[in-house]
């Protein structure tokens, strides 16, 4: 939309993960444009790269950091301007004087809700050692009694997500509090915790972006915070959880994030 308010011609690359919403995409826009104004291009890694060899005058990508190395360093060779934007290891920070069932809650839509497929997801939890059997157990049994079988979350994207993020399970040395069944060739993975979590684990290398959550205990909120920062890229959201709401604001204004949200009652 920015393109076209612009007066600019615009070439789409939908995503070849999703092909069928990709498909629509590239009805509407032919049908409602001519193809020399706003053009939409499928294909995978072979057409990326010759897009990407063109002398674009602007390139917006939304995608991994990965992929976005590779976008910035093709529009370097023309100079092209470039706005990337990138996913990130959403926190959920909960301090020890959070409302339990609320952060329960929270999780429970935050995180499961299509999967845990939205970028501003809580990625993994940090919570206080002393408490950690407190949260584990209340969402445990949420998950049981609310998504009771595989298909409860809804579909994964692909099955190489799906048996990615299986892999994933079976790397981490953390405990597997809760995983069911998986389909992947139905392109589904049930709900997952995982506590015990340590920042260098398989499961904190790179956004989940599925129905897996990492636990992270911690025992002091200045040394959780300089691990938060000192991982790049920033998260695109920070969630911290406390009923005192000055203590609320002074730890999101230590973590930078696309976007900050706190909850204090």
């Amino acid at each position: 939309m920015g393109a076209i308010a612009g007066g600019n011609t615009a070439m789409i690359k939908p995503s070849e993960q999703v092909p069928h919403t990709a498909k629509v995409i590239e009805d509407i826009v032919n049908t409602a444009f001519d193809s020399d104004y706003l053009a939409v291009v499928q294909g995978a890694r072979e057409e990326n790269t010759v897009l990407l060899s063109l002398p674009f005058d602007f390139i917006f990508f939304t995608g991994s950091p990965n992929v976005g190395r590779v976008v910035m360093e093709a529009a370097a060779k023309h100079l092209t301007p470039v706005v990337l934007e990138l996913g990130g290891k959403t926190p959920l920070l909960v301090l020890p004087d959070a409302d339990f069932d609320q952060v329960t809650q929270q999780l429970m839509f935050g995180k499961y809700t299509n999967s845990g497929q939205t970028c501003v997801a809580p990625d993994y939890v940090l919570v206080p050692s002393s408490l950690k059997t407190s949260l584990v157990d209340r969402l445990t049994q949420a998950i049981r009694e609310q998504l009771p079988n595989v298909h409860s979350t809804g579909k994964v994207v692909s099955q190489r997500q799906v048996e990615h993020l299986l892999e994933l399970l079976k790397q981490t040395r953390g405990h597997v509090e809760i995983v069911g069944q998986a389909d992947p060739a139905n392109h589904y993975l049930h709900a997952a915790v995982v506590s015990d979590v340590q920042w260098d684990d398989a499961l904190m290398q790179e956004e989940l972006f599925g129905p897996v959550l990492p636990i992270v205990n911690y025992e002091g909120v200045d040394q959780v915070v300089q691990e938060i920062n000192r991982r790049p890229p920033n998260p695109l959201a920070f969630y911290v959880f406390t009923k005192d709401t000055a203590t609320g604001k002074k730890v999101i204004s230590a973590v930078p994030s696309g976007e900050r949200k706190s909850t204090a009652h």
